[in-house]
């Protein structure tokens, strides 16, 4: 692929798509691409480019709404684009749907999509699943970074490469549950459930790095709002341990908490 513009847009909770995006970004920039790497805005369009990279985590089974919402809002191409899209997950044998959506939702703006696939790295689902130990954590983040390498050298030589459609051991009547539950209900009212303990100190930090601005600070304490995508960060990065998420079933507050290592969320307001 002859060198010259490449924007890549992400979209993270604590860090691990921002990770993989950046790597991307810099395997290009290396083969002489000037590489624009930035977080998504939803509803904005992108800038025009010689390419396209679009990397997101994996919501039970599928794209993170907000995610589609952008991928919808893009401009039509009149002349066939090349793209990428990479999307990670806590097991990408439960890619789902993602990236089959994600493909089609760019196929239809006439971005060609010649590489997707799915790269493992830690769990960040801490209010329900135990966060990874430091050796998982490694272990995960360099085998990212090794596959993002690779993915990215593959689009440069226009190696075509696709996961397919993947469930792993979850049953198709299972997998549909899990996935019309949370994509067409489960996030429209997760973020009631959403609670500040006794130990919450007021900071304000979970409102100024949430990435939607989905929480608001009301007499010193964090409300969330229908904008919230579940993506967690306030829940992993709150210095207090503060916030809750159905604590009763999934012990989330006992347990210890995931970013990325070198993540640091711009703070807004």
């Amino acid at each position: 692929m002859p060198n010259g513009t490449a924007v890549i847009r992400y979209f993270t909770g604590t860090g691990n798509t921002k990770r993989i995006a950046e790597r991307i970004g810099a395997e290009l920039a290396a083969a002489g691409f000037s590489a624009d790497v930035r977080p998504i805005a939803d509803g904005a369009s992108v800038a025009a480019a010689d390419c396209y990279v679009f990397c997101s985590p994996v919501y039970a089974l599928g794209l993170p709404r907000v995610f589609r919402r952008y991928l919808a809002s893009l401009p039509a191409q009149t002349k066939a684009k090349p793209a990428m899209l990479v999307v990670t997950a806590g097991n990408p044998e439960h890619t789902g749907w993602a990236l089959r959506h994600g493909r089609e939702l760019l196929d239809v703006r006439n971005y060609r999509v010649s590489v997707s696939e799915a790269i493992h790295m830690p769990d960040n689902w801490t209010p329900f699943l135990p966060a990874p130990s430091q050796e998982i954590i490694a272990r995960r983040l360099a085998a990212g970074d090794e596959l993002a390498t690779r993915l990215a050298r593959d689009f440069l030589t226009e190696n075509e490469r696709h996961r397919p459609f993947s469930l792993a051991a979850m049953t198709p009547i299972g997998s549909w549950l899990v996935y019309q539950g949370f994509h067409a209900m489960g996030v429209n009212h997760l973020w009631h459930l959403f609670t500040a303990t006794k130990a919450c100190t007021s900071c304000g930090l979970c409102a100024r790095i949430c990435p939607l601005q989905a929480i608001a600070m009301d007499d010193g304490r964090p409300r969330w709002t229908k904008s919230c995508e579940q993506c967690c960060r306030c829940f992993n990065l709150c210095p207090a341990r503060a916030i809750e998420q159905l604590d009763i079933i999934g012990r989330g507050s006992k347990r210890a908490r995931y970013r990325e290592p070198g993540f640091q969320p711009e703070q807004k307001g």
